[in-house]
Formats: C-alpha cells, sequence, structure tokens
C-alpha cells in the first residue's frame, strides 16, 4: 500500500497562472513565457506543469533547465520537490530522483531531467545538447539564458509527440487514428482521436518560459 504523505496540496492557480496554465497545455502555442516579479509562482508552475505532463503521458521525457547549476539546486530543483511533496507524491512509489544524474524517474516510466544552460565560450553553439530528445522543457529564469540556448533547446523537443492525444491522453494515438490533415508533402498533421473522437495533433513540441520580463 502506497504511504500517505502530508502536504497541504496544490492551491487553485490565480489568473495569469491559469492564463499561462492554459497555453502550455493548448494545440496552438509552442513557446509560452510567463513572467512577473521576483518569487516562488512562476517556478512553481513550470515544476507543476512538468509533474502533470509526465504522470499523464507515460514514456516520456521533460526537461528543466537553469542558467547555472547553483541556481538549479537551490532553486528550481527545490521547487520541484514542494510540488512533488503538495501533490501528495510519495517518493519510492511513484517517483526516484538520481541526484548524480539529476533525473527523476517516475513509476510510469516518464522521466524528468534537470540542468544548466550557461554559456561555454568553448561551446558556442550549445552543441552538448545534440543528440537529446525530449517531448517537453522549461527554462527557469529564462532571461538569464542566451538565446542560442533557448533556440537550440526547441530544436531538440521532439520525442514521442504524436503517441499521445492531448485531449485524452489516449496512447498510440498517431497509429490508431484515422488522418484528417496533411501538410503539402502529405504526411498527416492531426488525426481523429481512436478513443476520444476529437481532432488532435498530438503533443505539440511545448517550450515553457519563466523570467522577469
Amino acid at each position: 500500500e502506497a504511504p500517505v504523505v502530508e502536504a497541504a496540496g496544490i492551491r487553485p492557480l490565480g489568473q495569469g497562472a491559469s492564463d499561462a496554465w492554459y497555453l502550455l497545455n493548448d494545440q496552438k502555442h509552442t513557446e509560452v513565457f510567463y513572467g512577473g516579479s521576483a518569487g516562488p509562482g512562476k517556478t512553481f508552475l513550470l515544476c507543476l506543469w512538468e509533474v502533470y505532463c509526465a504522470l499523464r503521458y507515460p514514456g516520456t521525457a521533460g526537461a528543466l533547465f537553469r542558467e547555472s547549476a547553483d541556481n538549479l539546486q537551490k532553486s528550481t530543483l527545490v521547487t520541484f520537490f514542494e510540488v512533488l511533496t503538495k501533490s501528495r507524491l510519495a517518493e519510492g512509489v511513484h517517483w526516484r530522483y538520481n541526484d548524480n544524474k539529476k533525473v527523476v524517474e517516475w513509476y510510469n516510466g516518464s522521466v524528468t531531467y534537470f540542468d544548466y544552460l550557461r554559456f561555454m565560450p568553448r561551446d558556442p553553439n550549445y552543441s552538448r545538447l545534440g543528440g537529446r530528445q525530449y517531448t517537453r522543457a522549461g527554462v527557469d529564469e529564462s532571461d538569464q539564458v542566451e538565446e542560442r540556448a533557448v533556440d537550440v533547446l526547441a530544436s531538440r523537443i521532439r520525442y514521442r509527440l504524436t503517441e499521445f492525444c492531448h485531449h485524452c491522453a489516449a496512447p498510440g494515438m498517431a497509429s490508431m487514428s484515422e488522418p484528417v490533415d496533411c501538410d503539402d508533402a502529405g504526411n498527416p498533421t492531426q488525426w481523429r482521436c481512436y478513443k476520444c473522437g476529437q481532432w488532435t495533433k498530438g503533443l505539440l513540441p511545448k517550450l515553457g518560459l519563466t523570467g522577469n520580463p
């Protein structure tokens, strides 16, 4: 039997956070910026979104970034674990954290990576991101990060995007659903979900950004 995690729970989101949440989960926007004054609310929303997606879409890969490893450890990760506690998700039951690899492994096969995007003169094009594939990603305090880093990261969000319906999270969506729209080359871009019957593009390559505008 899973242990009961004592926690206060998640409070209802305010209007600004609710608007950002809608954009993070819609079928139109691929980059969503949520800004505001200093405080934990922006980071909390970004972490909550990653937890939600990791649980809703099994076997997917998310990533949360910060400009430096120090800020990642002292701020973003602290808030992420706060979200887990308030969501009543138990370590060893729902998730496990590998501190050496900076990755959370979820009970359903999803993973959440944590990394930093500090500019390095020996790697001006952020080639260290090459070969990585994510289903979604977030950059906390993105105004501290080089624009080139954000662009390269966005190009890495392409893992298992058409395998789920964004309405009902039905697995195997593209392979089991009827295509209803195609691009100029004839490749399907939208399907009628075999489970819920609604039209879906699958999961868009979402990049969530927080910072001070």
